[in-house]
């Protein structure tokens, strides 16, 4: 199966995050892990629909039958990690195709920064999408 192109997928889960983010924000006005520890947000609940949860400096939320998880690393929500793509994809294998694999996520992630395509953020496996726009590359073929 072909899955969808990697730059949709990617839009798709930045959406998501800023959907769950936004929510967050209209129920609490904040939506930071410093405020769940300081006991201003429930470290896990119902807002709006949405089921999420806390962990760390991340949290993870149903959004719309969609699992979502994400990091604030620096104060930035935008930051794409393979394995957080993959906690979308890993359930859905008739829908996302080879992305709900985690080693052609980390994979293709790493082919991008290799071509100018992404750029390594902050720390590990963690990338960012540059100042333009990500190119239609090829699905990988596994």
């Amino acid at each position: 199966m072909t899955p969808i192109p990697f730059e949709n997928l990617i839009q798709m889960y930045l959406t998501l995050v800023q959907d769950a983010i936004q929510r967050l924000q209209s129920r609490y006005g904040v939506a930071t892990p410093d405020a769940v520890w300081s006991g201003r947000i429930p470290v896990a609940g119902r807002v709006s629909g949405m089921r999420y949860r806390y962990h760390g400096i991340g949290c993870t939320a149903v959004v719309d039958g969609h699992t979502v998880s994400w990091d604030w690393q620096g104060g930035r929500t935008d930051i794409l990690d393979p394995w957080h793509i993959w906690q979308l994809t890993h359930k859905r294998p008739e829908t996302y195709g080879s992305w709900a694999d985690l080693r052609v996520l980390r994979q293709h992630m790493q082919d991008l920064a290799a071509h100018g395509h992404l750029e390594h953020a902050l720390a590990g496996h963690s990338y960012q999408l540059p100042s333009r726009r990500l190119p239609t590359l090829a699905a990988p073929v596994h």
